[in-house]
């Protein structure tokens, strides 16, 4: 699920820039920044999406999840969750672009501020499994944000972090099914007679 989340993410953008920018290229990629060992991957002249930390949110836990059948049954579910994402956004533009970097970061920017909730609605690709995603611009400080990108192992890049929270997650898992009740057998005689 969260693969399949940053993957539409990274589509959702990339059709925005083929329109806003007028091109056929894919801009943007779901990748990391630096591979395992250490690496800088190879992502020049492109916006890289990268997952950087998972959280749930407790606020929102449900305990039980009952769903109702037309045969007057139930199933009883795992609890959905809300997972928070924490997803960096980095243009990677070579030396000689760093112009384009930032209008690339203003773009993501843009495209998120006017569509800053994905739902079934507006984001008919969006999973069943997920109620819908909304997205919050995090703020770091200087030291913070250099922090970060020392932990991901590079220098830093223009880029943006998101919080992207990812309601009513739910797996395919069923605990038990209940059967319904039905009406009471009686006999119709009136009462006392």
């Amino acid at each position: 699920m969260i693969g399949d989340t940053l993957k539409l993410i990274a589509d959702q953008l990339n059709t925005f820039f083929k329109f806003r920018f007028d091109t056929e290229e894919n801009k943007v990629v779901l990748d990391s920044v630096v591979s395992p060992d250490g690496q800088i991957v190879d992502n020049t002249d492109k916006v890289v999406v990268t997952l950087v930390n998972v959280q749930q949110e407790k606020l929102t836990r449900n305990f039980n999840s009952y769903k109702s059948h037309s045969n007057n049954s139930f199933t009883k579910a795992k609890p959905t969750v809300t997972l928070n994402l924490f997803v960096a956004i980095s243009c990677l533009f070579s030396d000689k672009n760093y112009q384009q970097s930032l209008t690339f970061l203003s773009a993501v920017v843009s495209f998120f501020q006017n569509k800053y909730a994905f739902t079934h609605d507006n984001t008919p690709e969006l999973s069943n499994q997920v109620g819908k995603l909304t997205f919050e611009m995090e703020n770091f400080s200087p030291q913070e944000i250099g922090h970060l990108w020392g932990v991901i192992g590079s220098k830093y890049v223009p880029s943006v972090i998101y919080k992207v929270s990812v309601f009513n997650y739910f797996g395919d898992d069923i605990d038990q099914v209940i059967p319904g009740t039905s009406q009471p057998e009686t006999d119709d005689k009136p009462i006392g007679g």
